[in-house]
């Protein structure tokens, strides 16, 4: 409330005190308070007493819907514990009220519970080092191999002594050992720096109708028998053919666009037999082809080029030798002691 003072004696008046007309102190003339200031918003300063009744009682129905919202859920979780008040702090509930002890249930006579059953405890680590090993499962049995024959690996023993042995191909570095009897033995390709050793075998009759190339070695024991190559030995590959009293025929001739049966590609070919027929061309530049003969042997060929040595040694210089066929370039035939 503004106060107001009288200009002669200063003392403070209300504003009715100075509406008065006259000091109530010194008598003296007053004059008059000024009329209280006009505002513009009379109508705000009205309503803002309602408004903010309207938001205190919207908040106060927000915070009670919660908290009986709160107590609904609270209830109706099974085993929830203490329930809790709006701050947050939990109480505890009062014990329950002792009441009368049931009967203790009479044990039958009869039946003892049954023993409480426990975990297994794995044993320490120090303890499995003493377990014995795990016995392997038994196997069923092997169907029995056949008689007098045995696959070992890469080694074959043959038993076949009237029947026959066929092997398609040896490639890829491998090693291949015969050894046994067989009666005809047939082979395909042998390629690829492998090795196929049947020096132990004793076979009357072998045929080799795929190549012998790629630095492949070839090892064959044919006493008295009959062998055959009906495709090229080529690409500095090794062939040892034992055939004393036997024969050895190169079969195939070679002709445009067919090798045949040639020897080329620097091989080396080393043979022991009684007669032996070269009808694929002998070529390439360090080829050798050495024939040992039986008694009474023959050699035969038909066309020798480049610088091929072909040699050939018997055991009489008046056995029977026919030579025949055409000799080219360097290459050369003769016979060796």
């Amino acid at each position: 409330m503004p106060l107001f003072k009288c200009p002669h004696c200063n003392l403070l008046l209300t504003p009715d005190e100075a509406n008065v007309g006259s000091c109530p102190g010194c008598a003296a003339a007053l004059p008059g308070a000024p009329p209280p200031p006009v505002t513009n918003q009379p109508a705000v300063a009205s309503c803002r007493p309602l408004w903010v009744g309207l938001a205190g009682l919207l908040l106060l129905g927000l915070a009670l819907g919660g908290w009986f919202g709160y107590q609904h859920w609270a209830a109706s979780q099974p085993d929830s514990g203490p329930a809790k008040d709006l701050a947050g702090d939990s109480r505890e509930q009062p014990p329950p009220a002792p009441g009368p002890k049931a009967p203790a249930p009479k044990k039958s006579p009869k039946t003892s519970p049954a023993p409480e059953k426990k975990a297994p405890v794995a044993p320490p680590i120090e303890q499995l080092k003493n377990f014995p090993e795990p016995v392997a499962p038994v196997r069923p049995k092997e169907a029995p191999k056949p008689k007098g024959e045995v696959v070992e690996g890469d080694d074959l023993r043959l038993d076949r002594p009237d029947g026959e042995f066929v092997i398609d191909s040896v490639l890829e570095r491998r090693e291949l050992k015969l050894s046994g009897r067989v009666k005809t033995l047939r082979v395909g390709f042998v390629d690829g720096a492998s090795t196929l050793d049947a020096s132990k075998l004793e076979a009357q009759e072998v045929i080799f109708t795929g190549r012998i190339d790629g630095g492949s070695t070839v090892k064959l024991n044919v006493p008295g028998g009959k062998v055959e190559f009906r495709d090229r030995v080529d690409g500095r590959s090794t062939l040892i053919v034992l055939a004393p009293n036997g024969s050895v025929t190169f079969t195939e001739p070679t002709e445009r666009g067919k090798p045949g049966s040639k020897i080329d590609g620097e091989s080396q070919v080393r043979i022991a037999a009684r007669a032996v027929e070269f009808r694929g061309m002998l070529n390439g530049t360090r080829t050798e082809v050495v024939v040992a003969l039986s008694r009474g042997g023959t050699i035969k060929f038909r066309d020798v080029d480049g610088q091929v040595r072909l040699k050939y040694r018997t055991p009489d210089a008046g056995d029977p030798i026919v030579p025949g066929g055409t000799v080219r370039g360097n290459a050369k035939v003769e016979r060796i002691d």
